[in-house]
Formats: C-alpha cells, structure tokens, sequence
C-alpha cells in the first residue's frame, strides 16, 4: 500500500455525535458575517463550499436551516441533472448568489474549473473524506489551486487514507 493505515484507532474526534457539523457551521456563520478592524470591517469569507458524500448533500442542508434559521442563503446540489448543476453553479457564483453550496464530491470534481477564479470560494468545508484511491488524493491536492483568494481556508473532517 501507498500509505498503510496507522497502528492505532482514530482520534475520537472522528465519531459520530461529537457537534463537528455545528462547529463547522459556527465557524462558516463566524466567518461569513465577522469583519476584523485590520481588515476593513469586511467578512474573512462572502462564499463557502461545503464538499460531501451525496448522502449527505441533504443532511448538511438540513442542520444549516435548522441552526442558522435562514440567516444564511444556502444552495443545495442534490439528485440534479448535469445541466440544472452548471445553472445552480452559475446562480451560485453570481455576484447576488447563496453565501453557501452544499454539494457532492463528485459533483464538485465535474465543475471545479468554474471555481478557479478569485471569490468563487474562501472556504472549503470537506466532510467526509475517507476515499483511499490515489485519484481523490490526488484531486484534494488540486483543490488548493482553486482556492486563488489568499483569505482561502481548507477544513476537512473525518479525513483518513
């Protein structure tokens, strides 16, 4: 193997019931609606992408509306034809788009060109991630070169190989 499993069991942080997804959306809210004096009093983020299984494309868009309570617009991809995708993409990388997508892994591997231009994301949120072929390695590495806003942040949970 590439890269063998470690000897010991995970982190208890990786199980479930813990609250990773409302730290995940309390840090997505903080950074999406807190400006620093140093900064100008602008928010550290105006977008975020939330990458998941597409299981839980609905999950995530459920606790976003059950916690945030419509403060924030959120764009779920799920169950979409390709074409009605690059429409809610295109809405979502408008100038008056959601704040927030939730979308699948592999949805976000189709499109991702359209996210390598400056604002498209600032904050990537990767739930999830424990696909062990290099392929997906190879792809998350890419996604740094996507994120061109120098404000970017990459947080990832539940990530293993």
């Amino acid at each position: 193997k590439l890269f063998p499993p470690p000897p010991f069991p995970p982190p208890p942080y990786f199980q479930m019931g813990l609250g990773k997804t409302l730290q995940a959306l309390t840090l997505l809210w903080t950074m999406l609606n807190s400006g620093h004096a140093l900064l100008g009093k602008s928010p550290l983020a105006r977008r975020a992408v939330i990458c998941c299984p597409t299981s839980l494309v609905g999950n995530w868009e459920a606790e976003a509306r059950k916690f945030l309570r419509g403060r924030l617009r959120v764009l779920a991809l799920c169950e979409c034809s390709r074409e009605e995708a690059a429409q809610s993409l295109s809405r979502f990388l408008s100038p008056q788009g959601e704040q927030v997508l939730v979308v699948s892994y592999e949805t976000f591997r189709i499109h991702a060109p359209k996210f390598n231009k400056s604002g498209a994301c600032d904050l990537l949120i990767c739930d999830e991630v424990r696909r062990r072929s290099f392929f997906f390695r190879f792809f998350f590495c890419r996604v740094f070169f996507f994120l061109e806003n120098e404000n970017s942040l990459f947080l990832s949970f539940s990530f293993s190989f």
